[in-house]
């Protein structure tokens, strides 16, 4: 009989209707055969008949009341261990299912009862008590009397070793274990653990303080810290003060004009242009507009060949913009794909679709112009483990070796050797902890060390040391994480540093110019960002957006400045975080060459704003320079530098007049405006402005007119330009200076030469054509020849410096096939408007 401790509450059961002694005899034993060891459980007080003589009494087996002359036998537990009691009648004991403290059976008088004890894993049987039984053999009990037994089991000893952790350094941090038992953020502290026992150390660094490694028991390094329990163990922990960090991040962010179409899940790519391509979306469909940041408004353009989103979108060398997977309108996943010519502003789609139907996929643009597409959710709405290739020299996606896990909503990071970088993501249905890289030589994924934390939905963005910043997301647990980790590529592993401010999912996180990572939105209806500094590695709060944001995006500007757009919500509206800083824009706003007897005239009036929100401290220098093209480089003519002297306030403008006299013909060169950044400027994309000299007046030469010829230098190395007829001896970079400018009679031949100094080479003219040029094969000299000299001219000698130790000059960069324009690479994908032959 199975016999509880909860059975001492139902001793006292009224009899039941037991005919003789024959049908107990009878029910007795099948009682025996078919519960002895057998657990009924019940939750309520219910009395049922089960065979004649037996009653379930609250889920358990039990003898009816007996006649006067039975006996019960009680059985006890003690001690504090577990085990087992059984006989060979009707008294079955386990003490590690708690019934009551006491289990009893009822028997007839002259029964012999023998009962064995078993102890349970880790507990021990120490003897019986009672009933004529003792030590820890066999008992064997005879019912002459009401009979009362204990069994006794107690906990064996386990042998347990000693970890020790200590913390040191003058930083403060915790350390703390798995299994629990280090909880150490001070001196030293213990805990005992049974042998083998594996511990996992992991340590979380307060703010102000790093981590700067462990030492001891085999652990060293900034690595996690896994000790087995074979002996007595000892680890330290260091922690130091963290390094000074970059000066705090200060500025705001301000809405913009608002999108066409709500959007969410949606992309957003920035564009040679320094537009922003917005594509798609829940709530946008197959709609996508362009954002413009100089007046910070959306423009229509093309649309989508299909409607989609949980889509890629990624700039492709060329410039247009490949667009890959998603959901459509109907829920279906997609295998299509399209690109977006920003020249036409049109969607075509490609005839060759992706290997594998895809959402919630990454696209990582890798160093040779493919494109790596990884994981996502396919149409059965399993995780995917493919992965392709995109090859635009061929329109053609093509199978790559698989990732190691499945896996969707996960991050793809490009890093600075080449490799990309897989992180986390959802397996079919939990977060996942692994981590793998891709090769792009080889094609196959390789595991790495894994995260710290299981994680999906979070960001991994590429720190300028070459570093990995792993950040929130969404753990094992289903709650969003306020965890973050650094991935070492040369380790290939995983550290945990400080916590975020606020636990965010489905955010967004962006290296901004001042070095800064900026985390924004992904917290519900809270609108906290936070800034990442990755020079002490610290987090800390930032300015709030003006819209709550998840599932958002966050895209750079040139500028600087950093673009949010759409979320959920379906939100239309956008708005722009903007540092506190100056932000100097220079603009060309007139440029008129007159001509002079003594030459051209060239005027120039530049405007100046401040469009940051600080002041631009005063001096600093506005030069104008004279370029064969719109590219600013170290083979143009400085014409003239002024120096600023005014501070120029945010909001406001400053208006310079430059004018340089006595220049040769300069129709379809460039005036290029710049000036260096000012203290505390980020932004100097817009430091520089180019614009073509149009229908400069020419001069004809007279018999009696004397064209002026202009003649400077430029480049990193020195040298001198004469001339022949005598009239030129020119050493400076200043077109104004003595000996660059001289007149000479017309219809004259005049032989213009360079001569390095030691030290440079000699590399070749710019500006005005020479009818006959020359360079010295040791490229030490060069000439150019005007014959005959008609109108006036401009000349640059452009010289190199080489290295002292081999003055030979460098050999010739091989040459390279100059690549496809968008309309072969159309042609290539569409196999349409090709000659005979390609496509």
């Amino acid at each position: 009989m199975m016999c509880e401790r909860k059975a001492k509450r139902f001793q006292n059961v009224p009899d039941g209707d037991l005919r003789d002694q024959h049908q107990k005899q009878k029910s007795r034993a099948l009682l025996h055969q078919v519960v002895r060891a057998t657990w009924f459980p019940s939750r309520s007080n219910l009395v049922r008949r089960i065979l004649p003589g037996i009653v379930l009494v609250a889920g358990f087996f039990a003898l009816s009341a007996t006649p006067a002359a039975a006996l019960i036998l009680t059985l006890t537990p003690a001690g504090t261990g577990t085990g087992t009691v059984t006989s060979a009648k009707d008294i079955t004991l386990s003490t590690d299912i708690s019934c009551g403290d006491i289990c009893t059976a009822t028997y007839d008088v002259g029964t012999v009862i023998t009962m064995t004890a078993t102890p349970a894993a880790g507990s021990t049987f120490t003897g019986w008590s009672g009933g004529g039984c003792s030590g820890t053999s066999i008992c064997t009990v005879t019912m002459t009397e009401n009979q009362a037994v204990a069994a006794t089991f107690e906990l064996m000893h386990t042998p347990q070793i000693i970890l020790f952790v200590t913390t040191d350094g003058d930083g403060d941090g915790t350390v703390t274990s798995s299994p629990s038992g280090i909880s150490c953020s001070t001196g030293i502290c213990a805990a005992s653990y049974d042998v083998d026992t594996v511990i996992t150390l992991n340590q979380t660094a307060t703010s102000g303080s790093i981590f700067s490694g462990w030492r001891g028991s085999g652990c060293s390094g900034m690595e996690q810290c896994q000790v087995t329990m074979s002996a007595k163990r000892t680890v330290t922990a260091t922690f130091d003060p963290a390094p000074p960090g970059l000066p705090l991040l200060e500025g705001s962010f301000r809405a913009t004009n608002s999108m066409s179409a709500a959007r969410q899940n949606h992309t957003a790519t920035l564009l040679s242009t320094g537009q922003v391509l917005i594509a798609g979306g829940f709530g946008g469909g197959a709609t996508a507009e362009l954002f413009d940041p100089v007046f910070e408004s959306f423009f229509p353009t093309g649309t989508m060949t299909v409607a989609r989103h949980e889509h890629t979108a990624v700039q492709l060398l060329d410039g247009r913009v490949l667009i890959a997977g998603g959901i459509n309108q109907d829920g279906h996943t997609l295998a299509t794909a399209e690109v977006f010519d920003p020249d036409k502003a049109t969607f075509i789609s490609l005839i060759r679709e992706l290997t594998t139907a895809r959402n919630r996929h990454t696209a990582t643009l890798l160093p040779d112009g493919r494109i790596l597409i990884t994981g996502g959710i396919s149409q059965d709405g399993r995780a995917l483990a493919t992965a392709e290739v995109f090859d635009p020299t061929i329109g053609l996606f093509t199978k790559t070796g698989n990732m190691t896990t499945a896996r969707s909503r996960h991050t793809a990071t490009l890093l600075a050797d080449g490799r990309v970088l897989i992180t986390g993501g959802l397996g079919d249905i939990f977060a996942l902890a692994t981590a793998e890289v891709f090769n792009p030589h080889t094609g196959s994924f390789t595991a790495t060390g894994e995260l710290v934390t299981a994680r999906s939905f979070h960001t991994a963005t590429l720190l300028p040391d070459d570093t990995v910043l792993i950040a929130g997301g969404i753990g094992q647990e289903a709650t969003a994480a306020a965890t973050a980790e650094l991935f070492d590529p040369t380790a290939e592993s995983f550290l945990t540093i400080g916590t975020l401010t606020t636990a965010r999912e489905l955010h967004t996180a962006t290296l901004l110019p001042s070095g800064h990572v900026l985390l924004s939105g992904g917290v519900g209806d809270n609108a906290a960002t936070e800034t990442f500094d990755p020079a002490n590695a610290s987090f800390t709060a930032s300015t709030p957006m003006t819209t709550p944001r998840q599932l958002h995006t966050a895209t750079l500007l040139q500028s600087g400045q950093l673009l949010l757009t759409g979320g959920i919500g379906s939100l239309a509206t956008a708005e722009m975080f903007v540092k506190s800083m100056p932000d100097l824009a220079v603009t060309i706003t007139k440029l008129k060459v007159k001509t002079k007897e003594t030459g051209n005239k060239l005027k120039v009036k530049i405007t100046i704003s401040n469009i940051g929100t600080e002041v631009a401290s005063n001096p600093f220098a506005l030069s104008l320079f004279l370029s064969a093209d719109e590219n600013l480089d170290e083979r143009d003519a400085l014409l003239q530098t002024i120096i600023i002297e005014e501070d120029v306030a945010a909001g406001e403008e400053e208006h310079k007049n430059i004018t340089v006299l006595g220049l040769g013909a300069v129709t379809g060169m460039f005036a290029i405006a710049t000036f260096d950044p000012v203290v505390g400027e980020g932004n100097i994309h817009n430091n520089t402005v180019a614009q073509v000299i149009e229908d400069a007046p020419s001069i004809t030469a007279t018999p009696d007119s004397f064209p002026l010829v202009t003649v400077t230098r430029a480049g990193g190395g020195s040298g001198m330009i004469t001339s022949a007829p005598e009239g030129i001896a020119c050493v400076s970079t200043d077109i104004t200076a003595t000996g660059c400018a001289s007149n000479f009679s017309s219809n004259a031949t005049v032989l213009f030469t360079a001569t390095a100094d030691p030290g440079s080479v000699f590399t070749g003219w710019s500006g005005d054509a020479c009818n006959v040029t020359l360079i010295a094969n040791d490229l030490r000299s060069g000439t150019c020849q005007f014959v005959p000299l008609l109108q006036n001219r401009s000349v640059i000698a452009i010289f190199a410096e080489v290295s002292p130790i081999n003055s030979e000059p460098a050999e010739s960069a091989p040459t390279l096939e100059p690549p496809l324009t968008p309309d072969a690479l159309e042609c290539e994908f569409l196999n349409i408007g090709c000659p005979d032959g390609d496509g």
